[in-house]
């Protein structure tokens, strides 16, 4: 985790009450500032981020919501934090299977949109997509391979140590298709 970003949240945690913003800003370092506006845990929502998360490391984690409750965003932040090695996440992710109702729903969504998993990351930090491969590279060698709940065999083979599952509910083989992981 980066260290001043560590250190704003506990600086939050302890005087968000009696300082201002301008007050908080004043006494970062330009590095420390650029840390917190790209780390997004600080941002989030209570109910997106909990506090536990901080602090446990959870097997499995449901977040269910309405349109724009910030689903994508926390899954592709978690995947995010999973592969840079954050130490709320467990063991950096290295082998990360992306699983949504149909290849185009995951690719628009969880890697393409607004909120995916490209749209997160700073441009110096944005990982490699190749589309026609259904591949997403990390540059420390983490990758990411494209999967939908149309084609539970095709989750046949592949290991993973890490697992985003998107739309569950629109999944066409759903049981099948968590059997495979």
């Amino acid at each position: 985790m980066m260290q001043g970003v560590s250190s704003l949240r506990a600086a939050l945690r302890q005087f968000s009450a009696s300082w201002s913003w301008s007050e908080i800003l004043s006494r970062l370092t330009d590095k420390e500032v650029g840390e917190l506006i790209a780390d997004w845990l600080p941002w989030a929502r209570p109910d997106q981020a909990p506090d536990q998360l901080w602090t446990r490391r959870w097997q499995h984690w449901l977040i269910l919501g309405g349109r724009g409750a910030g689903k994508t965003r926390a899954g592709a932040e978690w995947v995010k934090a999973k592969v840079e090695g954050r130490d709320w996440t467990g063991a950096p992710a290295r082998r990360i299977a992306l699983i949504g109702a149909s290849l185009d729903e995951t690719r628009a969504v969880m890697v393409e949109g607004v909120s995916g998993l490209l749209a997160i990351h700073d441009d110096d930090m944005r990982p490699g997509y190749e589309p026609s491969k259904r591949l997403i590279t990390w540059a420390n060698g983490a990758v990411a391979q494209i999967f939908s709940g149309e084609d539970p065999d095709s989750l046949r083979g592949p290991q993973f140590d890490t697992v985003w599952c998107d739309e569950l509910a629109k999944w066409r083989y759903p049981q099948a298709t968590w059997d495979m992981l």
